[in-house]
């Protein structure tokens, strides 16, 4: 029992990681200058923690394995439910934090595009103001910051509060530039050119360590799946693996056990990508 409760925390245990793989610029940062209010659309777009629920799942799947009477050998029924129940939490655990790359990567992008677009618009003699706007019709998460523009109160503050909201460091460094613009006189274009052009450098060694690690990544699935095609072709032949693995406690044990540092393993490698892109 000590083992599937082992099992299950493996499992849950990705769930109550930051999304974020660590500290960013913008979590250090967060606090200077801030406001109360945050870009509500943005907001609305960040994941909830789900630690508590996958919590309760674990305690309650303890509950009913300890109840279900772990003294009489469970059927295959029930040791092929417990790994395939293993395998789904796993797998939802994976997709969530996919999910939640995968929108963190399009709200990146997206921030390089509206810096470039400022960049354009700035370059072309635009007024701050005007420029913020018309990229804004484009990247609706920089109205807050227009609306302060036009208000002639604290930009940067907005652009602070959009780059907590969003986890997107690119708008605190824009918010640097444009307070020190407003307050030396500086001409605001050349400064947001050299943030986009910094953006453009990280992006590229997002891509370049996706890269590196596919080649990783793909042996982390293989090797994921290879223990239970071993089981098959041992089973196939003859042995009494399956058997085991499913008609015994202790073999569901080491099945679950072994499916869970499965996925762990996998969701160990992600990590290491995310803090290689962001770190």
């Amino acid at each position: 029992m000590l083992l599937v409760g082992l099992a299950g925390a493996l499992l849950v245990w990705p769930m109550m990681l930051p999304p974020g793989g660590g500290g960013t610029p913008v979590g250090r940062r967060a606090g200077r200058g801030s406001r109360t209010a945050t870009p509500g659309q943005v907001a609305a777009d960040l994941p909830r923690p789900t630690g508590l629920r996958g919590g309760v799942l674990l305690v309650g799947a303890a509950v009913t394995v300890a109840v279900a009477g772990p003294w009489d050998p469970p059927g295959p029924a029930v040791g092929s439910g417990v790994v395939l129940a293993c395998c789904v939490l796993g797998a939802v655990v994976l997709l969530r934090r996919a999910r939640i790359d995968r929108d963190q990567q399009r709200r990146r992008t997206a921030a390089g595009v509206a810096c470039e677009l400022l960049v354009g618009e700035l370059g072309a003699g635009v007024p701050p103001g005007t420029a913020l706007r018309r990229v804004a019709a484009d990247h609706p998460a920089l109205l807050p910051a227009v609306g302060a523009s036009a208000m002639a109160v604290d930009v940067p503050a907005s652009l602070r509060d959009l780059a907590r909201a969003s986890r997107v460091e690119v708008w605190d460094r824009v918010a640097d530039a444009w307070e020190v613009s407003a307050r030396s006189g500086a001409t605001l274009a050349p400064v947001i050119a050299q943030v986009a052009a910094g953006e453009r450098d990280v992006a590229a060694r997002r891509r370049l360590v996706q890269g590196e690690l596919a080649e990783a990544r793909a042996t982390a699935r293989l090797m994921a799946v290879l223990p239970w095609v071993l089981v098959g072709a041992a089973s196939l032949g003859g042995g009494g693996a399956a058997a085991f693995l499913l008609m015994t406690w202790p073999g569901v044990a080491c099945a679950a056990t072994g499916t869970a540092f499965a996925f762990a393993g996998l969701g160990w490698m992600e990590r290491i990508e995310r803090q290689g892109m962001t770190g």
